[in-house]
């Protein structure tokens, strides 16, 4: 089985720096500069390591590769990088297009690495417009909060 796994809002607590986008206009440099600061989302990590041994686990984020360096460190930091750094999927850091667009070519890329039947593949994802992507796919979704962001 491989098991997809969002990070914002997923895993990473990212309520203290939402007010960087809640403004107009909205500051995507500052909220993605924050993640260091995130905290764990600890009952999401504990699906994940407990799926972890016997499975292929990658991380799916719309984060841009500039914080490439801040994002594995904070999976390390949080006991959850067990995989090598390629299993972990971000944006291009010019590339501005929905998350659910990124997420998708993500899921493109997974697939071209890793050639699975979608009914082996899970997704854990807040982001109702990437949840409902990965089901217009085929992909089984669990989402773990609504994030309307």
């Amino acid at each position: 089985m491989l098991y997809i796994f969002d990070i914002d809002g997923t895993l990473a607590d990212l309520s203290h720096r939402l007010h960087h986008i809640e403004k107009t206009p909205k500051d995507w440099g500052s909220f993605h500069e924050a993640c260091v600061d995130d905290k764990l989302i600890v009952p999401v990590a504990e699906v994940l390591r407990a799926l972890h041994p016997t499975n292929t686990v990658v991380f799916s984020t719309a984060r841009p590769h500039s914080t490439f360096e801040a994002t594995w460190n904070w999976l390390t930091t949080n006991g959850l990088a067990w995989e090598a750094t390629d299993n972990l999927y971000m944006r291009k850091s010019t590339d501005h297009r929905h998350a659910g667009i990124i997420k998708s070519e993500n899921l493109d890329r997974i697939l071209l690495r890793l050639p699975l039947p979608l009914s082996d593949i899970i997704a854990f994802e807040d982001h109702t417009p990437v949840v409902e992507m990965y089901r217009a796919r085929g992909i089984r979704t669990f989402q773990v909060d609504r994030g309307d962001y």
